[in-house]
This record gives structure tokens, sequence and C-alpha cells, in this order.
């Protein structure tokens, strides 16, 4: 697998487009559900990013800290098939694997845990609109993983706020000050 770090030395790092826009699962089924019920569907959603030359690719689990939080009881499942299901994607080129948690405030540490233990390098905490629970669970990441690499993703309106009225800066800037997270960034401006 590549080294995000290494890589972000030489450029910026080309990440694929979320899953569960490119993958349109079932009605009433959670894009995640796929990593067990069509594992060669999320193989080739994978593969077609790796392919258009992502440098790296998250798993298919944006909504498991939701489903954590909810008690689903194939959280834990749904979150060892997509660590598999994409680290044998990018086995195909050497690209970084992510490990993707979408947002549940207070909630996102129970999938990173389960991903640190699988092996996982890499994090991202995306498509949040507040940094509740974030930086504690960066810092339980590093712990588990010293050398992981915490990156932490903000939804703004254009404006530069979140939906729950947090202005991206002061975002930044708790996060930063946290020092467990390596790059913080915005998605779904």
């Amino acid at each position: 697998m590549s080294d995000v770090r290494e890589i972000l030395k030489k450029r910026p790092l080309l990440f694929d487009g979320g899953m569960g826009t490119y993958y349109k699962a079932k009605p009433g089924q959670e894009c995640e559900q796929a990593n067990l019920l069509d594992p060669e569907g999320v193989l080739a959603v994978h593969g077609a990013y790796l392919e258009a030359g992502a440098d790296a690719i998250k798993t298919n689990t944006f909504g498991l800290p939701r489903m954590a939080a909810a008690g689903n009881p194939l959280w834990e499942a749904l979150t060892d098939d997509g660590w598999r299901l994409a680290a044998q994607a990018a086995a195909k080129t050497g690209a970084a694997v992510f490990a993707d948690l979408g947002p549940a405030p207070d909630t996102e540490s129970l999938p990173a845990a389960q991903f640190a233990a699988l092996g996982a390098k890499n994090f991202l905490f995306e498509t949040l609109s507040s940094d509740a629970g974030v930086a504690e669970a960066a810092k339980q990441i590093k712990e588990a993983v010293p050398d992981a690499f915490v990156l932490v993703s903000f939804a703004v309106l254009p404006d530069g706020y979140t939906r729950e009225g947090r202005h991206c800066t002061q975002l930044v800037r708790s996060m930063t000050a946290c020092g467990a997270v390596d790059a913080v960034g915005l998605n779904c401006v």
C-alpha cells in the first residue's frame, strides 16, 4: 500500500469519489450492506476509481458509526468486509486504503478501533458538521496505531458554516490543536 505521507510530499493525494453516489443500493438497503450482499459490485466500484487514477480509496463504510450507534448487529461484519474488499482492490495498484467513518457524534471510535485491529493505517472522518468526539477518536487511533494518518473533513455551506452553525476555521483550528489529526479538509461544499 502507498504511504500517504510520501505521496503528499510530492503532490496532492487523489481520492476516489463517493461509494454511495456511485454504487446504487437496492431501495431500503444501506450501501454498506453491499459489503456482505454484493461484494463483486463493491469491488467493481473500487476498481473503476483505481482505473481512473485514484491514489487512495475509502472503505465502503461511511454509515458505520451511525449503524454502530443504532446498535445494528451487522456493523462489525460490515466493517470487516468493507476493509477486506478495499484492501483486495487496492492490492492490484498499491493504492492507499482509508477506513471511512461518516458522521455520528461520539460513536466514530467504535468502528475506528475495529479498523485499527484489522491493520488500518489511514483513517478518514468525513462529511462532519461538528467536531464532537472526533479529537478523542483520533487520539484513540494514535494510541493504537502510532503511525496512523488521520484525515478529518467537514461539510460546509458556501458561507463556510456547517449545518450546526460552526465555521470551518473554528473546526480546522480545533482539529489542529488536538495534536492527533494529520490533515483537515472540506467536502460537500
